[in-house]
């Protein structure tokens, strides 16, 4: 404070600027901090969101075949997948399930009931899926409904939300 007809000294001009500095360069960082946390959360609500849709669509396209269309499905459902988990599935789809589905003449669709996220980083996604399956065959004439849960991780590669693990989960019974 100045009383009328006093000038304020050099010095406390210096400290009062100091200190308003101080102050601006203060809420500056505080205004970027809150912009970085602001922008990291809303990253990772988006990578939920995707991530989640992308395996309700892509899940039930890996496990969906007929053997009529088989080579087809089966190309769709690789470039569904990615890392390991596409090695292994290419292996399983081309020693298991292809000849068992051409000789058994099996059409399966499998659909996405419910989902959730369990999971998550800006990169991979962990997810639970309940999907309800129906299959025929040529010794399965009606439709046989099976339902499963299963735990899919989704992994960010080139751009795109792909599976990069499944495995089921087992039924526990409740006591």
């Amino acid at each position: 404070m100045t009383r009328p007809g006093i000038r304020p000294s050099r010095r406390a001009k210096v400290v009062s600027a100091t200190l308003l500095g101080a102050v601006v360069i203060a809420l500056a960082v505080l205004v970027s901090l809150l912009a970085v946390h602001n922008n990291r959360a809303s990253a990772l609500d988006h990578a939920r969101k995707d991530a989640l849709t992308q395996a309700t669509k892509r899940v039930p396209e890996v496990l969906s075949y007929s053997y009529k269309t088989f080579d087809k499905d089966n190309a769709r459902a690789r470039q569904d997948t990615t890392g390991q988990f596409a090695k292994d599935f290419a292996t399983l789809s081309d020693t298991v399930i292809a000849p068992g589905a051409k000789k058994a003449e099996t059409v399966t669709k499998a659909q996405a009931i419910a989902s959730s996220v369990l999971t998550a980083s800006r990169t991979q996604v962990d997810v639970m899926l309940f999907i309800q399956q129906s299959t025929t065959s040529k010794t399965q004439t009606t439709t046989k409904i099976d339902k499963s849960t299963v735990r899919v991780t989704m992994a960010k590669a080139n751009g795109a939300w792909l599976v990069s693990n499944l495995a089921t989960i087992p039924e526990t019974p409740l006591k």
